[in-house]
C-alpha cells in the first residue's frame, strides 16, 4: 500500500494480461490539490498496462458535489478515463463510491453497487473481459 499526502491511500495490483487495478482511500478532509497529486501517480504508475481501473471511496459526491469534484472529474478525462459508476452508492442515495476506467475500448465492462447489511456503502463492483 502506499500512503500520500493528507491520509490518501491507495492499493496497487496488476495481472499478467497487463491490467491495473488501483484500490484508493480519499479522506473526506483533503484538499483538490493533494487529491490531484496522489491521482497524477497513480495514472504515472499507470503507464505500462492495457488498462487501469482506478475505485474506492472518494468521499466526494460526483454528482452533488460538482464544485469540489470538477477539477478531479476534469483531469480524470483528460486522463482517458470514464466513470462506470452513475448509481447511488450509500443508503443516502449519494455516489461517493467510484470506479474510473481507461483503455477499455478492447473490453467489456460491468460495474455496479451492490446491497450490504453491514454498511451505509453499497460494496462497488468491476467486471474486466477481453
Amino acid at each position: 500500500m502506499q500512503k500520500y499526502n493528507g491520509g490518501i491511500e491507495v492499493i496497487f495490483t496488476g495481472t499478467h494480461d497487463q491490467k491495473l487495478f488501483a484500490g484508493i482511500y480519499i479522506p473526506p478532509e483533503v484538499g483538490m490539490k493533494v487529491i490531484l497529486d496522489a491521482f497524477q501517480k497513480v495514472v504515472e504508475e499507470s503507464r505500462n498496462y492495457r488498462v487501469t481501473s482506478i475505485l474506492g471511496d472518494f468521499n466526494m459526491d460526483m454528482q452533488q458535489d460538482e464544485e469540489r469534484s470538477m477539477p478531479l472529474i476534469s483531469f480524470l478525462h483528460k486522463s482517458g478515463f470514464e466513470q462506470q459508476v452513475t448509481g447511488p452508492t450509500l443508503d443516502s442515495k449519494r455516489v461517493i463510491d467510484q470506479i474510473w476506467v481507461r483503455n477499455s475500448a478492447d473490453f467489456t465492462l460491468k460495474s455496479g453497487p451492490t446491497e450490504s447489511y453491514y454498511s451505509d456503502h453499497k460494496p462497488i463492483w468491476l467486471s474486466i473481459r477481453s
